[in-house]
């Protein structure tokens, strides 16, 4: 009894005990991360050097910033007088992406070169290392890692940079583990197209699926035997648009990192009737349009369209694997 009454009484001691930092939100980051950058210092250099810019001609950071396709957690603008580079940066910890959340960052940086005085903008996830293996990771151009930034931020060895490298170091430690509430719905269509996937097309490879929240509707698959040309290749089965009966569904064989006119060339005389390139994000595609799975509809009165589905991922596979080779020599050229 007497350690406990001496606790209650003695508040000072306790707060000593304790980090300045109890517990960090990713709002609570991009506030503090727009803090330092204007502060100057080694993370404001690390900005640069990402942006491709001095770090003297940095004009300034934003927070919550607001457009047409959505919020951009931090923008960072660096140029001579007027905007010359520009980064749209999202912050994770362990949140899921929102539906079309990466696409949607490239469509805001797509906007921004196409407009005067036409900056170079580059998109980057600001994220733990293990964030960056998630699906849609891809589409930005570079990850910032919690971790690198921590590093950089303790070798500088000042009390402000001191605090927010023990304050990312709380928001990865103490980070809520995040688990998206399952959707029954979605959850049985994924789990049909694997039943037919795996009977009728097996070298595809798709992954068994676990339980599916509501906005899961990017099914990916690496069959074996897939060479990597501009940083990998997938097979992904594709719903856009509300859902419910209005959506879109096709199939993509997805290049990762190349453009759209790239892809073209490459694929110059090969592509059947029925195909055509498509930009996906930060990558191409050669996409095949099929019929429209609900993922908000129970799965059998579907299963003609799984069929399909399924159907094309595959041929879209063996297309690559007759074709790839020449692809490569004329992506090369």
């Amino acid at each position: 009894m007497s350690g406990s009454h001496a606790t209650n009484t003695d508040p000072l001691q306790r707060l000593a005990g304790q980090p300045p930092v109890a517990w960090v939100r990713e709002r609570d980051i991009d506030l503090l991360i727009c803090a330092e950058l204007h502060a100057g210092g080694p993370l404001r250099r690390r900005f640069a050097q990402i942006a491709d810019a001095a770090p003297d001609d940095f004009l300034g950071a934003w927070v919550s910033h607001a457009e047409d396709e959505g919020e951009t957690d931090l923008v960072v603008g660096f140029g001579a007088g007027s905007f010359e580079a520009l980064l749209l940066v999202e912050n994770k910890v362990s949140a899921e992406y929102q539906p079309d959340q990466p696409q949607r960052y490239r469509a805001r940086a797509n906007r921004f070169e196409s407009t005067p005085p036409h900056p170079r903008v580059r998109c980057v996830l600001l994220a733990p290392d293990a964030y960056s293996r998630r699906a849609g990771s891809d589409v930005f151009d570079a990850h910032l890692g919690y971790e690198a930034l921590i590093e950089v931020l303790a070798g500088a060895e000042d009390t402000r940079s001191g605090f927010l490298s023990d304050a990312l170091r709380r928001a990865m430690d103490g980070r809520p583990r995040y688990v998206p509430d399952p959707d029954a719905a979605v959850t049985d269509l994924w789990r049909a197209i694997y039943e037919v996937a795996t009977k009728e097309a097996p070298l595809l490879r798709m992954p068994p699926p676990g339980e599916k929240p509501k906005g899961s509707r990017f099914i990916y698959c690496t069959p074996d035997g897939f060479a990597p040309i501009a940083g990998g290749t997938d097979i992904v089965i594709k719903n856009k648009g509300d859902a419910g009966p209005t959506e879109r569904t096709f199939v993509d064989l997805q290049f990762r990192n190349m453009r759209k006119g790239e892809l073209e060339h490459a694929t110059a005389g090969t592509l059947d009737g029925d195909m055509f390139i498509e930009t996906a994000g930060k990558s191409a595609s050669i996409r095949i349009d099929v019929c429209p799975l609900d993922y908000q509809a129970p799965a059998d009165p579907q299963l003609a369209a799984i069929r399909q589905a399924v159907e094309q991922a595959d041929r879209l596979r063996r297309f690559f694997l007759e074709h790839g080779d020449r692809w490569r020599s004329r992506w090369r050229a």
